[in-house]
């Protein structure tokens, strides 16, 4: 089902934000990348030049190999809130989406919660 890594290291840097995975000793994991994010104007971007965090709702779908897409909602949640969740559909399957990572953060861009890897089933009413 789903990780939520509740420890997390998070980097400030000049216009850098580095997210990095640790353990339950509080060491980084090795086999879990990093999540650099650099800022360009008011937005943060990812190092494929994707935007992962914003102040304004945005929802947009990009492919990341020649087979599979992913999308990207990203949106204010309450008061000084804000998320972004990157996505990609399952294959075979109209309703099933796997959570590539999901990033809670505040209108300043403080990182508050960092969660990967869950499955999303959604039904039609």
């Amino acid at each position: 089902m789903g990780k939520v890594k509740n420890q997390i290291k998070v980097e400030y840097s000049g216009n850098s934000i580095i997210i990095r995975s640790l353990d339950e000793n509080g060491k980084e994991e090795k086999a879990v990348n990093r999540t650099k994010l650099t800022r360009i104007a008011s937005a943060y971007y990812d190092e494929e030049h994707h935007i992962i965090l914003s102040l304004k709702d945005t929802t947009y779908i990009y492919r990341s190999s020649p087979f599979d897409e992913e999308t990207v909602f990203i949106k204010k949640e309450t008061g000084n809130l804000f998320s972004s969740m990157r996505m990609k559909k399952v294959k075979e399957s109209l309703e099933r989406y796997e959570l590539i990572e999901a990033i809670y953060y505040t209108s300043d861009f403080q990182i508050k919660s960092f969660v990967e890897y869950q499955n999303v089933v959604f039904e039609c009413k």
